[in-house]
Order: C-alpha cells, then sequence, then structure tokens
C-alpha cells in the first residue's frame, strides 16, 4: 500500500473525528451540558452522603464499624480526590447517628441519593433524539436502580478489601502468597483496574440509558475516549489543588472542601455528558444522519 493512499486514509479518518467532534459540541451547548454539570454538582452534594450513611450502616453490620468507616472513606477519595477531610469527618458523624436510621429511614436515604443519578441519566438521554429519550417516570427507576447497585458495589468493594488486608496481614503464614503480592501481575492488574473500572461505568451508562439499539463500538470507543479524559483530568486537578495556585480558603472559608468538591463534579460531569453527545453524534455520522 503506497504512502500516499494511507495518507488519504489518515485524512479521511482525521476529517470523520472532526465532524463527530464538531456535531457533539453542537448538541451539547444546544441541549446545555454546562448547566446540567452545575445541577449535577448540586444534587450530587446532597445525594453522597446519603449513599454513604446506607453503605456504612450496612457495611458495619458484617464488619467492624470503624473498618467499614475506614474504608468508605478510602473508596470514595479513591473517586473523588479532593476533600478527603471533610468526607472522613462525615462518615465520623455517619458512624455516631449510623443507629438511629431504620429501614424506612434507609429507604428514605437510598431515594435521596438517586437524585443525582436521576439527573445524570436526563441529560445523557439529552443526546439522543426526541423518540430515543425515556420518559421521567423510567429515568426516575433507572436512577433508582443505578444507587442500589452503586450501593452494593460499593459494599462488595469494602468487604473485597477487607478479605485483602486480612490476607496481606498474614501472608507470611500462607506459602506462596507473598510471591503473588509482590509479582508484577499483583502490580498490572492493579495499573488495569485503574482504567478498566471507569471505562466500564462510562460504557454500561452510553449502552443501557438511551431507549435506542446503540452499536457496541460507538459506546466503546467514545467509553475510551472519555476514560482517558476524566483520568487526565482527575491527574490534572489534584495537581492544580497541590500547586498553590488558587487559595479556595481565602475566598470561601470554612466551605473550601465543599466548593472543591463541587467544582470536581462539575469538571466530571461535564466530561461524562459529552462523551454521550460523542457517541450519539458517532452514530450519526455512521448512518449519514446530518446531526
Amino acid at each position: 500500500m503506497s504512502i500516499k493512499i494511507l495518507f488519504g486514509k489518515f485524512e479521511n479518518f482525521i476529517k470523520r473525528v472532526y465532524k463527530i467532534v464538531r456535531f457533539a459540541i453542537a448538541s451539547f451547548e444546544r441541549e446545555g451540558g454546562a448547566r446540567g454539570a452545575a445541577g449535577m454538582a448540586y444534587y450530587t452534594l446532597f445525594s453522597l452522603f446519603p449513599m454513604l450513611i446506607v453503605m456504612v450502616t450496612i457495611g458495619s453490620y458484617f464488619v467492624d464499624g470503624n473498618e467499614a468507616s475506614s474504608k468508605a472513606a478510602q473508596i470514595v477519595a479513591s473517586v473523588i480526590p479532593v476533600s478527603h477531610d471533610l468526607v472522613v469527618q462525615n462518615i465520623s458523624r455517619i458512624m455516631i447517628l449510623r443507629n438511629s436510621f431504620g429501614i424506612m429511614g434507609l429507604i428514605g436515604l437510598i431515594w435521596s441519593g438517586s437524585n443525582a443519578f436521576s439527573m445524570m441519566v436526563h441529560h445523557i438521554n439529552g443526546a439522543w433524539p426526541e423518540s430515543e429519550r425515556r420518559s421521567f417516570f423510567e429515568k426516575r427507576l433507572l436512577g433508582l436502580a443505578m444507587v442500589i447497585i452503586l450501593i452494593l458495589f460499593l459494599f462488595i468493594l469494602m468487604l473485597s478489601s477487607t478479605a485483602l488486608n486480612a490476607l496481606v496481614k498474614y501472608q507470611e503464614s500462607i506459602p506462596g502468597l507473598e510471591l503473588i503480592f509482590t509479582s508484577k501481575i499483583w502490580s498490572l492488574g492493579a495499573k488495569t483496574l485503574y482504567w478498566v473500572v471507569p471505562f466500564l461505568f462510562f460504557y454500561s451508562l452510553y449502552r443501557i440509558i438511551p431507549m435506542g439499539r446503540i452499536p457496541i463500538k460507538a459506546a466503546g470507543l467514545s467509553a475510551i475516549g472519555i476514560t482517558i479524559a476524566w483520568r487526565l483530568a482527575s491527574n490534572l486537578f489534584q495537581w492544580y489543588l497541590r500547586s498553590g495556585l488558587v487559595r479556595y480558603e481565602i475566598i470561601f472559608g470554612s466551605l473550601r472542601a465543599i466548593a472543591v468538591l463541587m467544582f470536581w463534579i462539575y469538571i466530571s460531569s461535564l466530561i461524562l455528558f459529552f462523551g454521550a453527545h460523542l457517541c450519539a453524534s458517532a452514530i450519526n455520522q455512521s448512518s449519514g444522519s446530518p446531526g
């Protein structure tokens, strides 16, 4: 194959990508993606801690309460690279109040925690045509289902982490176990999960939320791009906070942690919602639609 043919294919690929991104940006602006991200920051702030209460309350029945709160703080800190002190302080408060919540109280917290996910479903759904959007009732059910699945996932992750720590503690007494923890395969597995978990999250959202049939290729490529963008944004945001370029405590005082938390959720939501418009745009361009 000649260089001219290869160059021609590469040029066509760049033009196609440019067209997809251009239509995605136009759709994102038309549907108010930035306003949706701001709404997500607001709703997530009021949904995060109800979910933590449910997770820690359930987890404390199976593992030590202090260990459950510690694991919950670690899990949240790994996803939200800011406001660790805010999370720890609120989880400590949760440990004091957790016994005051009955079954109805936990159900109410799950409902409260679903607000952010319902908002997420609404704005991801907005990337597709009207005929492929879900009704208000369907959006709410999806939001509830997502928060329950997330709580179960975090709970399983909490138990797995506890079991793993126990294995690490007693690795010397179990032949061959120490070699597993020090092997390159173990390190490679941890690095793989670092990328795979957010990819599966984004991919699932782009495939499940729209009513229409979403091609695996479009959802997969969009999820890969958004995963890379989200991880890069996370690393840049952590560097930005450590650099001292901005002093949130001067502007917001004691509300610094909340301001930083909401800013990070806003950035993450912008990336998430744009990924949905990118996926929809790729499908439209593949089908010959004007976008």
